[in-house]
């Protein structure tokens, strides 16, 4: 229960957001979304790990989290039909 906790918190926010920044958060989120969903995914940002303001990354990580949260719902939902 602890380990899925502590999942759940990374995605959430991932520590990686703190300590390199949200291009690099950004990129282990695909990474991850594409291994757990098997969902083909890819990201298309510079190599270097530039710094964005705390607001403006914590904002730019939810909306990103928010898109391929909705992107899976749209997928299960025309596999319904």
């Amino acid at each position: 229960m602890h380990h899925r906790n502590t999942h759940l918190s990374h995605l959430l926010h991932p520590p990686l957001l703190d300590e390199t920044g949200l291009a690099s958060a950004t990129r282990w989120y695909v990474e991850g979304f594409a291994q757990r969903t098997g969902i083909e995914a890819s990201l298309d940002l510079p190599e270097e790990n530039f710094r964005l303001p705390v607001r403006v990354e914590l904002l730019f990580s939810a909306s990103f989290r928010r898109v391929l949260l909705m992107y899976i719902v749209t997928l299960a939902a025309r596999q319904l039909k």
